[in-house]
């Protein structure tokens, strides 16, 4: 039934093309239920997130006008595209993506230059329909590329609302489309910061006068153990009991499904 089915749409069974498939949701147009005030005072957050939020939800804006309020065609890229647009705003589910997915400032930074990057080489559009599954593979990705201390991919899954054979594939499909260039310069990371940081003036996150400054390194036992207690908080947040690979998909996608309905009221 539609009610055990993710908001990410877990299937990816083909895209209705005919001319009477009209996109039901515009993300871009949907009113964010969060705030980045609500995540401002937890670790790594980093004043770059609204600027980023501004530019996705700009360019997921400009792809569904070249759509032109119909479902995308079926092409290589169908991987990524949901049978329709998730419930949630781009901001929404960039919250979401902080709160629980315990990485980095950098890596949020590095998500969005690969996003960049996917889309300049593929020279293809963000829209409705592929915008959150496309910031879920670029953000595992980058967990796993910046980061000393990482997580499953079915932790990742839990917290985007899909099934792990999804993200699976698309992450798989993410580094092949983009050719494995995955290392970020120092010069490249800083321009980056530093033009989320300008776009984010303006929104509702505070933005701070300069990049945010590369944390220094820590030691790979200090970070070991602190894994344990990263997990837990992160699963207390979602409130469930389970361990992050421990659920089916169909209850991955329900309870993601339960949580958004229940915050959207």
């Amino acid at each position: 039934s539609k009610a055990t089915v993710s908001v990410l749409n877990c299937s990816l069974s083909p895209i209705p093309t005919t001319p009477q498939h009209i996109m039901p949701i515009a993300v871009a147009a949907l009113p964010s239920k969060k705030s980045f005030s609500e995540i401002a005072n937890l670790e790594g957050y980093t004043p770059c997130l609204p600027g980023a939020v501004k530019l996705l939800t700009t360019l997921v804006a400009k792809g569904d006008a070249k759509l032109g309020g119909k479902a995308p065609a079926e092409d290589d890229l169908i991987v990524y595209n949901g049978e329709e647009p998730a419930p949630l705003s781009v901001q929404d589910y960039m919250i979401r993506l902080f709160k629980y997915g315990l990485a980095s400032a950098e890596a949020y930074i590095h998500m969005v230059v690969y996003m960049g990057r996917f889309r300049s080489r593929l020279a293809c559009e963000f829209h409705s329909y592929n915008i959150h599954r496309l910031m879920l593979t670029a953000f595992t990705v980058a967990a796993k590329l910046r980061d000393d201390v990482y997580y499953s991919n079915a932790f990742y899954a839990k917290i985007g609302g899909i099934a792990v054979e999804d993200l699976n594939r698309m992450e798989q499909e993410f580094l092949t489309d983009c050719d494995w260039e995955l290392f970020v310069t120092e010069e490249e990371h800083a321009a980056f910061s530093q033009a989320l940081l300008s776009a984010s003036e303006g929104t509702n996150g505070a933005a701070a006068p300069a990049p945010p400054a590369k944390p220094a390194a820590k030691s790979p036992l200090a970070a070991v153990k602190k894994v344990k207690a990263n997990v837990l908080m992160s699963l207390k947040r979602l409130g469930t009991r389970n361990s992050a690979g421990g659920s089916s998909s169909r209850s991955l996608c329900q309870g993601m499904s339960s949580e958004c309905v229940s915050e959207a009221h």
